[in-house]
């Protein structure tokens, strides 16, 4: 998805319209390889999946997923460790690593 594609949304391209996969049906961001929701048995379309009780497609049908789109634990240890720290949103991880490793000064 691009840049700015509700991370609950359907994924859509440049002109707002879903993209389509393989099989010509509209799918979400997130994806799981598995969990408790298989398959693709309905057109997402014309589903809300920003609702609290949609369940993404998955894979491989499981009671309860292995990993999801949620925080993910850093760690850091030597220069710039200290700005590892709290949430951080991905995009500042680049920066901290530029800070940290001074590559944007050579």
């Amino acid at each position: 998805p691009g840049r700015g594609n509700p991370i609950l949304g359907i994924v859509a391209g440049g002109d707002g319209e879903p993209d389509l996969a393989a099989d010509g049906m509209p799918y979400t961001t997130l994806g799981y390889i598995n969990g408790p929701n298989p398959g693709r048995d309905e057109d997402l379309g014309h589903v809300d999946t920003t609702h609290e009780s949609f369940r993404s497609q998955t894979l491989v049908p499981l009671g309860s997923e292995t990993h999801a789109g949620e925080d993910v634990a850093v760690y850091a240890v030597g220069p710039g460790a200290d700005l590892v720290r709290g949430v951080i949103e991905q995009n500042v991880i680049f920066h901290i690593m530029m800070e940290a490793t001074r590559l944007d000064q050579r």
